[in-house]
């Protein structure tokens, strides 16, 4: 993954959840994140299938639950 698209990650997570600081966002997960509800998830898929020009089906979206594991789907989209 490219740094520019891997900083854009980190500022579309920064500013959809509202967080205080871009920093711990390698840790960053729904579990660490109360902002980071259905409602979250449901705007976090359509903001990454604008930004990076993708489908996500629906059987990943359950699976995009952490930073970590939205990179690897991003990754393996070819991004």
């Amino acid at each position: 993954m490219h740094k520019a698209d891997e900083d854009l990650l980190c500022t579309l997570l920064h500013d959809l959840l509202q967080l205080d600081t871009m920093k711990g966002l390698e840790d960053l997960s729904q579990k660490s994140c109360p902002k980071w509800d259905s409602l979250a998830q449901m705007s976090l898929i359509s903001i990454l299938e604008n930004e990076y020009s993708i489908s996500i089906g629906i059987e990943d979206f359950d699976e995009l639950t952490s930073y970590a594991s939205i990179k690897k789907m991003l990754i393996k989209k070819g991004i």
